[in-house]
Parts: structure tokens; C-alpha cells; sequence
């Protein structure tokens, strides 16, 4: 067992920078035990309690608590919103033919600041994106390309992961605009992909223009 009292931490990419880290993180039982880990961002701080079931070394079956006040979040650095929930997982991750996230979403308040760090966005092109029109062979070389990867490439086959998130009426709120939600959303993930679909109800609110 490990147990913290007051750590912090910066990590680089995502850019996070956690204080205070505090609690206990012990092995017990074929498990991973979470008791009371938290820490502080800002006047923000988050939560974590449950545990997480091995199988070998990986992650086998997942019960947590995630309860969050205030906590600033941020993409590269930038903070774009100020969340507050009380968050249930629960997780078979061990299945062979389909592995199961169901995301319980309590209390959810979003707060988004007025300034969002809003920048011009560059429109040359990206480095790391191929660009159909630019190859001599327009989409017959991108289709060979994809090919020519698949063939190289040595992968096991993934299993589909489906993450159900069901979710309280929430607000998300800023100056000038403010709407009450409800969320009962799937996303799953295979080989053809990612998808995302089930209502996102907006229930009331405003928008001042």
C-alpha cells in the first residue's frame, strides 16, 4: 500500500498540474484499492474512491466513485470550463467478445468562463493530416496507402468497447446562455470505428444575443 499526504504533480501532454495530491492507493484482494485519493486544482478539487479488479496486471473489472467540485478543465493548459459532478463506473473489462463501461452521471453542473481562451485558428495546412487532393492519385492512392499500412502492420484484434453514460438533468451555464440537459448516450468503439448516438435533451434554458 502507498499512502499520500501532499503531492504535486505536472504532467505535460495533456498539460495538467495537480497539488495536494493526498490518500491511499493499495494492492488487496486481486485489486487495485482507490481509498480517498484526491487532490486540488485551483479552488477545484476531485475525489476518487473504488476499486479496480486485475486480472495479471490488467485491468479486469472497474467500481469507482469520481466526485468532483469546481475543478477546472483545461485543454492544452487553457481552461474552457469549471466542472462539479458526482461520477459512478462500472466496468467489465475482461470480457473476450464485448467489454462494457456503464458512466453514471449525478449532480452535474458545468460553468464555462466568460473568456475561453478563444484564438484565430491557423488554416495552413497540418503536417500530420494527408491530404487527398494533394496526392498524384487523388483517393486511389490514399485507398493504397491504407492498404499498403494494414498489410505491414502486425495488430490483434480489438475488442468492441461500449461505454454507456446516463446522466441526471444537468445545467451548463455561462453569462449569457444557460441550459438544463439530460443525457442517455452510447458511444462504442470497433474496428470500423467510433460511434456516438442517443438523445441529448435539452429540457430549458436560455441564450441572450
Amino acid at each position: 500500500s502507498v499512502t499520500l499526504r501532499d503531492v504535486g504533480l505536472t504532467l505535460r501532454d495533456p498539460f495538467v498540474r495537480v497539488s495536494r495530491v493526498q490518500g491511499g492507493i493499495a494492492l488487496r484482494d486481486g485489486a487495485v484499492v482507490i481509498d480517498g485519493l484526491r487532490y486540488r486544482d485551483l479552488d477545484g478539487a476531485l475525489r476518487v474512491d473504488g476499486r479496480v479488479g486485475l486480472a495479471g496486471l490488467a485491468p479486469s473489472t472497474l467500481d469507482l466513485r469520481v466526485r468532483a467540485r469546481d475543478l477546472p478543465a483545461r485543454v492544452e493548459g487553457v481552461i474552457f470550463a469549471y466542472v462539479s459532478a458526482d461520477v459512478r463506473l462500472e466496468g467489465d473489462l475482461a470480457a473476450r467478445d464485448r467489454r462494457v463501461l456503464d458512466v453514471s452521471l449525478a449532480e452535474l453542473a458545468v460553468r464555462v468562463p466568460e473568456e475561453s481562451g478563444r484564438s484565430v485558428q491557423s488554416l495552413e495546412r497540418h503536417p500530420d493530416v494527408t491530404y487527398v487532393d494533394a496526392l498524384p492519385g487523388g483517393l486511389g492512392a490514399l485507398a493504397q496507402i491504407a492498404t499498403t499500412v494494414e498489410t505491414t502492420e502486425t495488430r490483434e484484434p480489438s475488442v468492441p468497447i461500449e461505454v454507456r453514460v446516463r446522466s441526471t438533468p444537468f445545467w451548463v451555464r455561462r453569462d449569457d446562455f444557460a441550459f438544463q440537459l439530460a443525457a442517455n448516450v452510447r458511444s462504442t468503439t470497433d474496428a470500423e470505428g467510433t460511434r456516438l448516438e442517443g438523445p441529448l435533451t435539452i429540457r430549458r434554458g436560455y441564450l441572450e444575443l
